[in-house]
């Protein structure tokens, strides 16, 4: 402990990994953070991770949107599980940076992930604007009930960036 800023210098030690965590101190002159043995050691763990989370999420939305086409029912299964699958993705994510130290979080966003994000955000934004002329004929021929249309939407939408992503990165290798 560096009495005179108050900053506590601590360490977790156990059997695969360890953690130096050393916080800033002018008089004590210690280091920012040190990591040794992170967790995830490779930019490629990241995005294997971020795959197949965005793959599985994609996946329970348009299982959700196709349960919704061959039931009749707006409501399938729990209307939450697209929804906690969704933020599950963003805390395993969010999680599998922090565990692997920020430069191996910098070397997963290199260049051809934002050239896969760009284009799979692309094929969303134009399968989502797609679906509202496609579905309002639909709705107008009373061959689908709003209801209906509703859940359908909002999961596809959904899965029409996740699959994308997926696909454009496993394809990659």
């Amino acid at each position: 402990m560096c009495k005179e800023e108050g900053y506590l210098i601590s360490s977790y030690k156990s059997t695969n990994v360890t953690l130096t965590l050393q916080l800033i101190s002018p008089i004590c002159n210690s280091k920012v953070t040190q990591r040794e043995n992170e967790m995830i050691n490779s930019p490629e763990q990241i995005s294997h991770i971020r795959t197949a989370t965005m793959g599985f999420t994609g996946i329970i939305c348009l299982a959700y949107a196709s349960l919704v086409v061959i039931t009749g029912q707006p409501q399938p299964m729990s209307p939450w599980i697209p929804g906690v699958a969704g933020v599950l993705t963003s805390i395993v994510i969010f999680g599998s940076f922090m565990a692997a130290g920020s430069k191996n979080a910098v070397m997963a966003t290199d260049e051809l992930y934002a050239s896969q994000q760009s284009k799979a955000a692309q094929i969303g934004y134009w399968v989502a604007l797609a679906m509202y002329p496609i579905f309002g004929l639909l709705i107008m021929q009373d061959l689908l009930s709003l209801s209906l249309a509703f859940p359908i939407m909002a999961t596809l939408t959904g899965a029409a960036y996740l699959l994308p992503f997926a696909y454009l990165t496993c394809s990659r290798t």
